[in-house]
């Protein structure tokens, strides 16, 4: 039987789902000549080697069960990675040295969350970090010798933002995104050691959106920022730090800049996009405009740039699209052709995928709200059986793009609804702060308003309607359970609290001045509002469910703890309500293993089918 053929009878097989690619996303290396990329080795993953258009070899001994944030160290000779231990998302950063294999923990200090800030191509030795090891709620900036492991401390953190530093190639520090104690932010530049202010922020245009905490380096001594200082949606600033006057390079009426691309030698923005339904590119150097159109006018397909080589005569590509997974391609800006890689996910070639249209509503209260729908192949569009996919964050969004959980829904049977409500990013700062405050409020009433509007379309069959999602999603599916019992036949939480009070104070210490103060901002702080998340709270409205809701989490997860699970799965319990409950003890705030995530497709696949299509 072909997989095709198997598809059409019972959807795509959750062991397909779950593999990890057969190969993952490139990276080039400083000089353009090589790629390394990490591809599927049994239930481990192993680092390769290669360049365009050829096998390539693997490399030596560097192998794990994941692999976060692959890129080239700036020698162009040692790779590196983030790893962490079974989620618990206190990353080190490892380095593999690509002649010899060998492995270095540059970062090897237990319980300390690290990440890579900078690799310069100007300083081929160093590689710059953060570390929490002094205090675990403040990062500090290091440059960490490829060769030795030595580290020298180049700052303390002083509340800089941990992803915001910014640091020139002989490893002055020129600047950074610096946390308030009001909950705002400042751009400031270092001044003798000190901070001065540049440019007040936004704490939430600095956390949210696609490109958090964005700051690069621009020519003469301005920086590059993403943020939505005096506008309505997040714009690309030119920003000069002697005198903090900014010119606009980019912005759009209605959608916020989810990325742009600098040449790495003049400086100069090369391309910016934009995030509507659709990833929307403005080129401003018209080879790299013309390079970028070519490869994603195959198949009407979606382009996202990756990486780029020191030059940046070389972009490395993901070409995409919600009904095909993501094929790589490097773009050659000097000679204007475009060598194919190869696709993560050949053996979904066969399969017949949903497509995911667009679609958009006015809520209760007036706002426009847009979301996706996924159509079940070949199954029709009136009267259908629906899943509620609700996105985490819930400070990001949805978008037009391929992913596991959507296909594997959609290949069963049920139609795949995605609502960007408000407080989703990419969708300028009023609708963003709308959901200040409205955390099982309007942020809940807009996904209900979705399901009216697909019902009164004749899309959706009103009696047949699950609720699920991840992290926030987790919440708003127990909100669902919880607030709205009778407009859900089930409910599926994810890693998704149940008490507010509890999340905000289980918040690891690194996030004390970045999403702990949005937070306690923006939704409630324990301390002064205990009322009010506990109203708002899915462990306050047992006693209203009555549908059978499906729990999981992870051990290990520093974001939600797994309580958030343990307190409502013992209440509901209590309350006769049926609860499914899956623990792992080797995953953290997502499930990442293969064999995990069959298991738990699995048991979603059986709890669907018994609950939400089952008469």
């Amino acid at each position: 039987m072909t997989a095709a053929e198997w598809a059409a009878m019972t959807g795509v097989p959750a062991e397909v789902i779950a593999a990890r690619p057969s190969r993952s996303a490139p990276a080039i290396s400083p000089d353009g000549t090589t790629l390394a990329w990490s591809a599927a080795d049994g239930d481990l993953v192993r680092l390769w080697t290669g360049r365009a258009g050829q096998d390539g070899q693997p490399v030596g001994r560097a192998r794990s069960d994941t692999v976060k944030q692959l890129q080239w160290a700036p020698d162009g000779r040692h790779l590196l990675m983030l790893r962490d231990v079974a989620g618990d998302e206190n990353h080190h950063v490892i380095s593999v040295d690509t002649l010899t294999g060998t492995e270095r923990d540059l970062t090897p200090y237990a319980g300390v969350r690290a990440g890579i800030v900078d690799t310069d191509a100007a300083r081929p030795g160093a590689v710059v970090v953060t570390l929490n090891d002094a205090d675990p709620a403040r990062h500090d900036l290091y440059a960490v010798d490829l060769a030795t492991g030595d580290r020298t401390l180049l700052a303390e953190s002083d509340r800089i933002l941990p992803t915001s530093w910014l640091v020139a190639p002989d490893l002055t520090v020129l600047a950074g995104i610096q946390a308030q104690g009001d909950g705002s932010t400042d751009l400031v530049r270092n001044v003798d050691g000190g901070w001065a202010a540049v440019l007040p922020l936004e704490l939430a245009d600095t956390l949210v959106g696609e490109r958090a905490n964005t700051l690069v380096r621009g020519p003469a001594g301005t920086v590059y920022l993403t943020n939505g200082y005096g506008a309505e949606t997040v714009r690309l600033l030119r920003v000069d730090l002697a005198t903090g006057r900014y010119d606009v390079v980019a912005e759009h009426p209605t959608y916020d800049v989810e990325t742009f691309v600098v040449d790495p030698a003049t400086r100069a923005v090369q391309a910016v996009a934009y995030s509507g339904s659709r990833l929307e590119w403005v080129a401003y150097d018209p080879t790299a405009g013309a390079a970028l159109q070519a490869v994603g006018a195959h198949g009407g397909r979606d382009v996202r740039v990756l990486d780029q080589d020191a030059t940046g005569a070389r972009y490395v590509v993901e070409v995409s699209a919600p009904h095909a997974p993501s094929r790589y391609h490097v773009l050659d800006l000097r000679t204007g052709t475009s060598t194919y890689l190869y696709a993560a996910r050949p053996e979904l070639d066969a399969v017949e995928l949903a497509e995911m249209e667009p679609f958009e509503f006015d809520s209760r209260d007036g706002l426009r709200v847009h979301g996706y729908l996924s159509y079940p192949p070949g199954a029709g569009r009136t009267a259908l059986p629906a899943v509620l996919l609700v996105h985490g964050g819930p400070w990001k969004r949805d978008h037009w793009t391929h992913e596991g959980i959507v296909q594997f829904l959609a290949t069963r049977g049920y139609l795949v609804v995605q609502v960007n409500f408000r407080g989703s990013t990419g969708y300028g700062r009023t609708f963003r702060e709308a959901s200040r405050g409205e955390w099982g409020r309007a942020m809940h009433t807009d996904l209900l308003d979705a399901l009216d509007h697909l019902v009164e379309d004749g899309i959706v069959d009103p009696e047949r309607v699950a609720i699920a999602g991840g992290s926030y999603g987790g919440y708003a599916a127990l909100v669902g359970a919880t607030f709205t019992p009778d407009r859900f036949r089930c409910a599926i939480s994810v890693m998704g609290p149940s008490n507010l009070i509890t999340l905000v104070r289980s918040f690891p210490a690194y996030w004390a001045q970045g999403v702990s103060a949005l937070f306690r901002r923006d939704v409630g702080d324990p301390d002064v509002d205990a009322e009010l998340l506990w109203e708002r709270s899915p462990l306050s409205r047992v006693d209203a469910a009555t549908r059978p809701v499906m729990l999981v989490h992870g051990a290990n997860d520093p974001r939600v703890n797994q309580a958030e699970s343990d307190q409502i799965a013992d209440a509901l319990r209590a309350r006769g309500v049926p609860v499914t409950y899956l623990r792992f003890d080797d995953e953290g705030h997502a499930v990442t293993k293969p064999a995990n995530i069959v298991r738990l497709l699995t048991e979603m696949e059986e709890f669907l089918a018994d609950h939400l299509t089952s008469d």
